[in-house]
């Protein structure tokens, strides 16, 4: 039988046990309460080949700085059953981890794409946005990435939240940037308006 996530994407584990342990996984990670840890090792117990699982148990413990145990999960995931959709998500996450945030980036930008509603590449993605980006345009970016996803999760409490965080960066910046003009007069700006 086949297992889903919370936001309907289908779970490479046919374990229902499986299943609901990484589904509480998910949302624990995604919700930012402690134990998501605890929910990926469980799923891992029911299905030890279940690579989904391995690779967001290493995303949770880098979350909790957790670096070293959180890599090695990583590349245990690797070596596990991985459908399309898992492999894609580690191309990312291996990005992200050897620090090339830009190409990390642009990965999960794809990967989103073809599954909008993945939530833990969202998260992965907007995390870079948030902290690690280079693009000059990362607030607007990640506005425009979540506002893409939106549709797709109806009214689940962690993109609209994510919405809601995209849009007071996406004004802050846009507030930084008229103040940055009204305070340097040599800007071309003020130079056209004397």
């Amino acid at each position: 039988m086949v297992q889903f996530d919370p936001f309907g994407l289908p779970l490479s584990t046919k374990s229902a046990a499986s299943a609901a342990s990484f589904n509480a996984g998910l949302t624990r990670l995604l919700q930012q309460q402690a134990g998501a840890g605890e929910e990926f090792r469980r799923a891992l117990e029911h299905d030890p080949e279940y690579g989904l699982a391995s690779l967001a148990l290493g995303v949770a413990l880098r979350a909790e700085a957790n670096m070293k145990a959180g890599s090695e999960a990583i590349a245990s995931a690797a070596q596990l059953r991985l459908d399309e959709r898992t492999a894609s998500l580690l191309a990312g996450i291996v990005m992200q981890t050897q620090l090339q945030f830009d190409d990390a980036d642009a990965a999960f930008e794809q990967h989103l794409r073809k599954w909008p509603t993945d939530a833990l590449a969202l998260s992965l993605r907007l995390a870079i946005l948030n902290v690690f980006s280079s693009r000059p345009d990362r607030d607007a970016e990640m506005l425009r990435s979540v506002r893409n996803v939106i549709p797709f999760f109806g009214e689940d409490p962690y993109p609209l939240s994510a919405l809601a965080f995209a849009l007071a960066r996406t004004r802050r910046s846009t507030g930084r940037s008229r103040e940055s003009v009204r305070q340097r007069p040599s800007s071309n700006r003020a130079r056209r308006n004397r």
